[in-house]
């Protein structure tokens, strides 16, 4: 007689029900994170941050009018698939409001916390999944503003692309023997590729996941040579291939010195660039504000090195051992190169460690997990003992997290969500009586957010201009230096672009660039003068200057 399916579920309730809790801990995190986003879109999709979301979803518009070129119809410095990911976004959502952000961030963040879950799944460590996912959506709701935790910025795509090669890594690597793994593999180099064209720091993550590959490949001697091999070279092919790919549409384009210059020569020599290239206060700036990050990463890095070598006892069974802990191992390293790396601008943007978060909170479960398992307790003695145990624990972290969001709501409902409102912003008020839709109009400065928010398509490919200015964010320098670090051909292709636009309205927001002028540069500001009157109004910031009706401006 066949046992009824309910009472075999019971019987074997001491291998479901003690998960049950990490699974409460993903619900409330995915519910959270569902509500938050959801309270930015209820009165009107919101901008949550001004500059990098007005800068994505500008150089989006571009592209869909465009050849679809990050560099080339909107420039910028992150990675081109951060743009792609936007314009495909607002290929489907609209590029004329924030709706296209909302959901892009909301499927982001789901997409990473269920990702970092199904890792933890794999490697049968389910409450480190929960730990991971409430610890993620608490800091992001609760210690974050939503303009770091909650916008859609490039490390949000970073992590969802990294996070998924780490479950294509686990899986490959159990099945070396298998034809599928060599698959497998190239799939998580790909994926990992992909996470640094997102942003490029994420090409960080192709050392600790290498790593992995080469003492696997070094370690498991029942293989043979050829498979062994063929797994370094699938894993390394399969990064190399979105790379190839993306150099190629450059390439036919005759763009690829413009994405050379962009994506890295610009972060090394310019944005970044060396601590003895630039001034003391970067090295200052590095080691002052991050000294106690720093601090913290060091025994980090030790525990995971040592975690990966634990069981070596001599030098040659380094390979095996880190091997035989290889997904944690990885785990943990990857924990310390995101925190190392995450700050590899020397800017204290909070957005930079949203890539940190993931890999610390598995590296945190599955040092409870660990815990659990050795501690006097013995949590595997008994199906409900192993239950409330892992209650305990995840259930004042849900606490906390659903407290953090409900005042976090508070405070926004106080201020009256005016700080994330743009359509009723002043500036756009004066576009839409000043100009007509079609028109294009153009924002010198660091304020990208009106061609948005006031529905007008970007004059020039420079949505923000400190590329044809040299100017440098949070960054002092004297003109001279400035000069030497502006974009080269740029500010030729600004003047190019708006003699043929012919931008309705011109807005010098010369108090986002640290008060640089638009003005302050010869041939552009002929230009203005030339075809411009100075408009007497406040819009909020910015000076407006309106396209001349005739050849002389009344007088003010």
């Amino acid at each position: 007689m066949r046992e009824p399916p309910l009472r075999r579920i019971w019987r074997t309730r001491s291998c479901w029900v003690p998960r049950l809790p990490a699974l409460v801990a993903l619900a409330v995190a995915l519910v959270l994170v569902s509500d938050a986003n959801w309270f930015f879109l209820r009165p009107g999709p919101a901008v949550l941050n001004d500059m990098d979301e007005g800068y994505a979803q500008a150089i989006a518009r571009r592209m869909i009018e465009g050849r679809w070129l990050p560099y080339v119809d909107g420039v910028s410095h992150r990675g081109p698939v951060f743009y792609w990911v936007a314009a495909i976004g607002a290929r489907v959502f609209g590029s004329e409001s924030w709706l296209s952000m909302r959901v892009l961030a909301w499927l982001m963040l789901v997409s990473t916390l269920t990702l970092g879950f199904t890792t933890a799944v794999l490697l049968k460590r389910w409450l480190a999944g929960g730990i991971m996912a409430l610890g993620y959506v608490a800091i992001c709701l609760g210690s974050m503003s939503a303009h770091d935790g909650l916008a859609m910025n490039a490390e949000h795509v970073l992590n969802v692309f990294v996070l998924a090669a780490l479950p294509c890594l686990i899986v490959g690597l159990r099945c070396a023997s298998s034809p599928r793994a060599l698959a497998w593999l190239a799939v998580a180099g790909a994926l990992t590729m992909l996470g640094g064209l997102a942003k490029q720091v994420g090409l960080a993550a192709l050392g600790p996941f290498g790593l992995w590959v080469i003492c696997a490949a070094i370690a498991r001697g029942e293989l043979s040579r050829r498979r062994r091999v063929g797994l370094v070279v699938s894993f390394a092919v399969g990064a190399l291939a979105p790379l190839a790919v993306v150099l190629a549409r450059y390439a036919v384009a005759g763009e690829l010195s413009t994405f050379v210059y962009y994506f890295y020569t610009y972060n090394t020599r310019v944005y970044v660039g060396g601590v003895g290239e630039h001034t003391k206060s970067l090295f200052d700036l590095f080691w002052t504000r991050k000294f106690d990050l720093l601090v913290i990463a060091a025994p980090l890095l030790g525990f995971a090195l040592f975690h990966g070598i634990a069981g070596a006892r001599r030098l040659r069974d380094v390979p095996r051992a880190f091997d035989a802990r290889g997904a944690e191992s990885t785990v943990m390293l990857q924990a310390v190169v995101a925190l190392a790396i995450s700050n590899g601008g020397r800017r204290d943007f909070g957005h930079y460690y949203l890539q940190v978060l993931p890999w610390a909170g598995l590296f945190g479960g599955l040092v409870v997990e660990r815990l659990l398992e050795q501690s006097a307790y013995r949590e595997r003695v008994h199906w409900l003992r192993a239950t409330l145990g892992r209650s305990l624990i995840v259930l004042p972290a849900v606490a906390i997290a659903i407290a953090g969001w409900t005042v976090r709501v508070r405070q926004y409902q106080q201020r009256g969500h005016g700080g994330f409102k743009s359509a009723s912003w002043p500036i756009c008020k004066f576009v839409q009586e000043k100009s007509k839709p079609s028109d294009s109009i153009f924002l010198w400065g660091f304020d990208p957010a009106p061609y948005t928010a006031c529905k007008r398509r970007p004059a020039s490919r420079y949505v923000y201009t400190t590329f044809p200015s040299g100017y440098i964010p949070f960054l002092s320098r004297t003109p001279e230096v400035e000069a030497q670090q502006v974009a080269p051909g740029s500010q030729e292709i600004l003047l190019r672009e708006l003699e043929q636009s012919r931008p309705a309205l011109i807005f010098d927001s010369a108090r986002s660039m640290g008060g640089r002028s638009i003005m302050q540069y010869e041939r552009l500001a002929s230009f203005v003068k030339a075809g411009y009157c100075r408009a007497d109004v406040n819009v909020g910031g910015p000076t407006p200057w309106v396209q001349k009706s005739g050849n002389d401006c009344p007088s003010r």
